[in-house]
């Protein structure tokens, strides 16, 4: 396909995601006896398991990293950027307080070193 529509989608996804991780629960559509919701949305719920995948795999890269560094006696980094990015710390949360995504939780755990 055309690489500006692909750019154009991944960053509409993205700027989709963000806003979603803010409230997992709204509807997509409401109507009479069914309420389709963007929290079921398969593409969604792997996009958001490869971001918190991906930065959870950086934080532990750094913390090793820095451990190394201390045990060579070298003590700069403080833990600076040790933590997930917003999108990821609040799919994260939202996804291990929500039954329904126990797979991915379990995935995304057994995918870290």
């Amino acid at each position: 396909g055309n690489p500006s529509t692909a750019v154009g989608e991944a960053d509409f996804n993205l700027r989709s995601d963000l806003i979603f991780v803010h409230n997992p629960n709204v509807p997509k559509s409401v109507r009479p006896y069914i309420t389709i919701y963007y929290r079921d949305e398969k593409d969604r719920i792997e996009r958001l398991s490869a971001v918190i995948k991906r930065e959870a795999m950086q934080c532990s890269n750094r913390i090793r990293k820095r451990r190394r560094s201390v045990q060579e006696g070298d003590d700069d980094d403080k833990g600076a950027g040790n933590k997930l990015g917003d999108m990821a710390r609040l799919a994260w949360c939202w996804m291990c307080t929500d039954d329904r995504y126990a797979g991915v939780v379990s995935d995304v755990v057994s995918s870290l070193p």
